[in-house]
Order: C-alpha cells, then structure tokens, then sequence
C-alpha cells in the first residue's frame, strides 16, 4: 500500500479529500495524516462496524476535529440493497446503514457517501419495484442523518443516470445529493459523463476521482485512463458548479500520483472546501 511519507505537502491537499478506511487510518496513518492536514473521506465497513468501540470513534474523531480537518464518510455498502424485493434483505440494509449513521455522528461528517446499489443484471423487469422500494428505504434514512449532514447517493453498476434522478426528485430533500464517481462512470454506464450532468448537476455535492481504461474498476490516477478528466472539470466550469472531491485510489503510491497529476491541472474554481453542505 505504501506509507503517506509519498504524499508531500501538496499546494491542492486543502480542496480534496482522500480515502482511506477507518482501521488504517487508527492504526497507520493518524499521525501523518495530521501534520499534513489531509482531509479524509472515512471509509466505514462491515467489519469497522463490528470490531470498532463508542471509544475507538470518539478518540479518532477527538483528534481529526481538534486539528479541524474536513470529513467525510463513505458508509458501506457490500451485500446492501436498499431497494432489495425481500423485506428482511432491506431491514438489514437499513440496521446497517443507521449503525453507521449512528457512529459517523462524532466525526460532524458534512457528507455520507452511501451506494445507490441498483444492478439492472439482478433485478430484470423488476425496475419500478426496486425503485419505490428504494424511494420509502431513503425517506426512512434521512431522520437518522448526523446534524448538518447529508447523505450523497453515488452511482456504481447504473447504466445510465434515470433511477438516481428518480429518487432524488421525488424525495426532494436538500439532506439526500449526488455523489458522481467518475471512475464507475467509465467502466460501468453505458452513457457518457455528459449525460449525467445534464441529469443530476442540479444534485451535485461530490465527486469521487479514479480512473481506470473502461473494462474494469481499477482505481487508477485521475488522469491515468480513458475517462476525461480535463473534459469533466470544463464542463463543470462551463455550468457554474463547484463540488467536494475525493481521490479515491485505494493505495498510497496512486494517492500521492493522484496529487502529482491535479497539480498540472487548475481545480481551486471547481473544488468545494468549505466545512459545511452546500446549500
């Protein structure tokens, strides 16, 4: 994976944020992470959420707050359907998602990152029941929300932008937003990244940065792949919006390439920092 002595000082750490799961986070990196002042997106799976105490939260959270580093979370997400058609496959999925809600609550998260998890390949003909499932599933989530949060709904398997739209529009909440992961847009939707911002753009809050060339998830360096990176960020420009952003690497080495490769990119008039939602 690398150590975080790879990431330098770096003149854009402050607009992006960087994942890294909770349990590397406590045990590897806190330190480091804290002199060099990243801001994390926390990512909280099924097995932090067994293994981790009340205690083991409050103390990460007591130190990322006191050096006043912006956080986000990444909820978890394998083996959850929020839209499931059994019933008891979508109660777990909520116990899931409020436990997270639940410890997330100390770390005074701006953002949830939760997966929207539709897979048409599962759910053939089942589309519409899916969705109203999934429509009352997030209505039900969204009273659990820490203060001044907001859950951000990021695509994955989706082939096109038309369900998360859906949800969006009839929930109708400014606690429930978008999170485009660019990265499964490549490899995984079978329209191009414009299409999505006509769609949602209006919902945008987060993007996660990856890369990758088309045929799987591989995690690369934003500009190290087929999708457009410099393309996007005109695009977001050209429509006046401004979004948090993650690099999402999944190693230290590609972070720290991740970082390298930005910097001959100018995003400070794209990149959202401030410390609370976009309202």
């Amino acid at each position: 994976m690398g150590t975080l002595g790879e990431i330098s000082a770096s003149k854009i750490l402050h607009l992006l944020q960087i994942s890294i799961p909770i349990e590397d986070l406590r045990v590897q990196f806190l330190d480091r992470i804290l002199s060099l002042r990243i801001n994390p997106e926390i990512v909280i799976n099924h097995t932090a959420l067994e293994r981790l105490t009340s205690k083991d939260y409050q103390d990460l959270a007591r130190q990322l707050n006191s050096a006043g580093l912006r956080t986000t979370i990444h909820a978890p997400f394998l083996d959850l359907r929020p839209g499931a058609l059994d019933p008891i496959i979508r109660e777990v999925s909520f116990a899931r998602l409020c436990h997270c809600l639940e410890v997330s609550a100390v770390f005074n998260p701006i953002a949830i990152v939760c997966h929207h998890a539709f897979d048409e390949k599962y759910y053939t003909n089942k589309t519409s029941e899916w969705e109203e499932n999934s429509i009352a599933f997030w209505s039900r989530l969204i009273p659990f929300l820490p203060q001044g949060s907001r859950i951000a709904i990021e695509n994955v398997y989706e082939k096109n932008p038309e369900g998360i739209k859906h949800l969006l529009e009839t929930i109708n909440s400014e606690k429930l937003r978008f999170c485009f992961d660019i990265g499964h847009c490549n490899c995984f939707a079978g329209c191009n990244y414009e299409e999505w911002m006509d769609k949602l753009s209006s919902y945008l809050t987060d993007i996660h940065l990856h890369n990758n060339y088309g045929n799987s998830d591989e995690h690369l360096p934003p500009l190290e792949g087929t999708f457009p990176v410099e393309n996007f960020f005109a695009l977001l420009r050209k429509k006046g919006l401004k979004s948090r952003m993650t690099i999402e690497a999944h190693s230290i080495r590609r972070a720290a390439r991740s970082l390298q490769n930005l910097e001959k990119i100018d995003i400070d008039d794209i990149a959202l920092t401030e410390n609370s939602p976009r309202l």
